[in-house]
Order: structure tokens, then C-alpha cells, then sequence
């Protein structure tokens, strides 16, 4: 795949645009440009039904459950952060999050939630205006999270911004990425990936491509990265990847 040829795309602005319309559980989407107009309560509302209805908790209830003693008292970096929702609930439990969004409207929304919410002090948002990573950020983090925001372009463009990010990780620190398995894409008959990423993530996504702790390791590379755990779910459907950095 990586070696066809294909048209040239400016990622930047292809991604910029597509994730501006965010996915959330249930059926539909919404873009953050249209969830700024609610008013503070309607917003709070949205918020609670969309991360506690019954299809959220079982696709994602689990790794926040996994994960809230880890993420207490860490701090997090979420990149494509899109709605935050898992950030959020990490923060609501102790830890300090950077959320990092190519849309600038998906930080403006999760920076007023954040506000809503009274963690103003533990949230910081980032806009990204490229996918180049150096001097974006301060400090070491205690985990990187990509939540399903790392797939969606082809591997010469994740890869330099992937090896971009893994210095802000301090060693021992975690890389925890939610993804498309391998399994789906051949249920779903191996298609090209800028076919397969509107049959997982909508009309208008541009790419999607699975990943695997191991290929995600030799992406990561030379950065010395192994594997904690890493499962599938949902009837094959998402996979998670936990690394560590030694």
C-alpha cells in the first residue's frame, strides 16, 4: 500500500476538516462548531448522556475503569483529541491533561467543558496548526494517548509526527492508542486504506489503516517501545495498545 503512487494530499487540511465533525456514541455526529452554540447546561447534558448511555460504557467504559488509578496524580498528553471525553473523565480523577487538536473549534469546546466542569486547572488545550511536532509542548508526560486519532493518514505522514511526539514521553512512560484491528480490515475484505476510511469512520475520511503493537513499535522506531498489553473488543471491531517506553 505504501508504495503506490496516490494523489498528494495536504494532510494538515484534509484532517483539519474532516475531524472538525466528531464521532460519538449512538448513532450521528456532531461538529464542535455546532455544540459551542448550545448553552453551558445543554452542553453539560450532551456531555453526560453521550459518555454514560449504555453503548459508551461498552465501548469505552472498560480502559477508563483500567486506567483510573494509573491516571491519578499523571500527567496526560491526548493528541487528535477531538471531544476529550476520556481525558475529561481522566482529569475528573486526578490527573492533569494536555488536549491537542488540529480544530481549533474541538479546543475551544473542550477548553469551555473543562471550565463547566471545574477542571480548569487540571486541562490545557493545544492547537496544532501542522502535524509537526517539535516544540509543541513542555515538560515530560506520564502517557501519550491516541484515541482513534492515529490512523487516518498513511504511515510517511503518522510516522515522523508519531517519533515527533515519543520525546514528550518520560521514560517508563506509557503510549496508549485505540485503533482498527487487523481482523476488521480482512472481515471487511482488505481494502485500500483511503477506501476503508469511510466504511469505519463516515464519508469524507480520507484514510484508515489498522494497527497492531507491533507495527506500531516498528513505527515508533528508534524509540525503544515494547509491548505492556494489548487486546480487541467489540466483536473484533477496536483494538487497544498499551507500550511502554524503557
Amino acid at each position: 500500500m505504501i508504495g503506490r503512487r496516490r494523489r498528494a494530499i495536504n494532510w494538515t487540511e484534509t484532517l483539519t476538516e474532516r475531524w472538525r465533525v466528531v464521532p460519538i456514541a449512538g448513532p450521528g455526529r456532531r461538529s464542535s462548531e455546532d455544540l459551542l452554540a448550545l448553552s453551558d447546561q445543554d452542553l453539560l447534558d450532551f456531555l453526560r448522556d453521550t459518555r454514560d448511555r449504555e453503548g459508551a460504557l461498552e465501548q469505552r467504559g472498560w480502559y477508563r475503569l483500567l486506567y483510573s488509578e494509573f491516571v491519578t496524580g499523571r500527567r496526560l498528553l491526548d493528541i487528535g483529541c477531538g471531544l476529550a471525553m476520556d481525558t475529561l473523565t481522566f482529569a475528573e480523577r486526578g490527573a492533569t491533561v494536555t488536549c491537542a487538536d488540529l480544530a481549533a473549534t474541538n479546543v475551544e469546546l473542550v477548553s469551555r467543558v473543562a471550565r463547566l466542569l471545574g477542571l480548569d486547572d487540571r486541562v490545557e488545550t493545544v492547537h496544532l496548526d501542522s502535524l509537526e511536532m517539535e516544540g509543541r509542548f513542555s515538560g515530560a508526560f506520564d502517557a501519550i494517548l491516541g484515541i482513534g486519532s492515529l490512523h487516518n493518514a498513511p504511515q510517511e505522514v503518522m510516522g515522523p509526527e508519531l517519533r515527533g511526539l515519543a520525546p514528550y514521553l518520560a521514560p517508563g512512560g506509557r503510549w496508549l492508542q485505540f485503533a482498527y484491528p487487523r481482523i476488521r480490515w480482512e472481515r471487511d475484505g482488505k481494502p485500500a486504506f483511503e477506501r476503508w476510511g469511510e466504511m469505519t469512520d463516515g464519508p469524507g475520511t480520507p484514510w484508515c489503516e489498522w494497527y497492531d503493537a507491533a507495527k506500531l513499535i516498528e513505527l515508533l522506531q528508534p524509540f525503544p517501545f515494547r509491548l505492556v498489553f494489548e487486546t480487541e473488543w467489540h466483536d473484533g471491531e477496536f483494538n487497544w495498545i498499551d507500550l511502554v517506553l524503557d
